[in-house]
């Protein structure tokens, strides 16, 4: 991976592991507000009190989160993409698949086409130039699903940066926020060409996201 990949790696691993933390908030506010709620001897008043405090101070995580740890490694996420998109390098690699396209035409086999263009993910202006030459040999129809690969960096990361605003204007008490913000930021990753150390789900400890919310329910509910 290059420089700009290296970041997008490390900082979407810092939000991984914060998520994680969140999450694990979230359920301990969870199992707090069961526990309010089962007292014999507090009135509803009292209990509500106990409650938004404990809301209180979950709210108060979350936009911490959000401000120290989040939004700034978003930027910097965002700094490595636009720079990557910006980058157009003829490679060896680049050159010898143009110069293909070119002679064989027509005659590439989808099982050809398909690891000539997946050598460049993460690599916008290879992925370009490659798409204009195959749609010139009129054979983009081949290449699957390469179009997912070409988008405007610009784009990603502002609905990144929208699903994770969430976490500050609307602090919520369950754990969609931020599973959501991780599993957007893992198909971006994906799509980027970063090689991330392990999956989200390692980080929630979870085999996958189905057995994160059972377990996280269960948790929560003393079960």
């Amino acid at each position: 991976m290059n420089e700009h990949q290296e970041t997008i790696k490390s900082e979407t691993e810092r939000i991984f592991a914060r998520i994680a933390l969140l999450g694990n908030a979230v359920t301990a506010f969870q199992a707090e507000q069961g526990k309010i709620q089962k007292q014999e001897y507090t009135t509803q008043e009292g209990k509500e009190k106990q409650v938004n405090q404990a809301l209180h101070a979950l709210s108060d995580n979350f936009r911490t989160s959000y401000e120290n740890v989040i939004a700034p490694a978003l930027a910097k996420i965002r700094e490595a993409a636009e720079a990557m998109e910006q980058q157009l390098t003829l490679s060896a690699e680049l050159s010898a698949a143009l110069t293909l396209v070119g002679v064989a035409g027509d005659k590439l086999t989808d099982e050809t086409l398909r690891p000539m263009w997946q050598q460049f993910i993460g690599n916008h202006g290879a992925l370009v130039a490659l798409r204009a030459a195959l749609e010139q040999c009129e054979i983009l129809q081949r290449a699957g699903d390469m179009d997912q690969y070409i988008f405007s960096a610009d784009s990603k990361c502002t609905l990144l940066e929208n699903q994770a605003l969430a976490l500050d204007t609307q602090p919520g008490t369950n754990l969609n926020q931020g599973v959501r913000l991780g599993r957007m930021l893992e198909d971006f990753c994906e799509k980027e060409g970063v090689e991330l150390s392990k999956p989200f789900t390692q980080y929630l400890g979870a085999e996958d996201y189905s057995a994160y919310y059972t377990e996280r329910l269960k948790t929560a509910f003393g079960v």
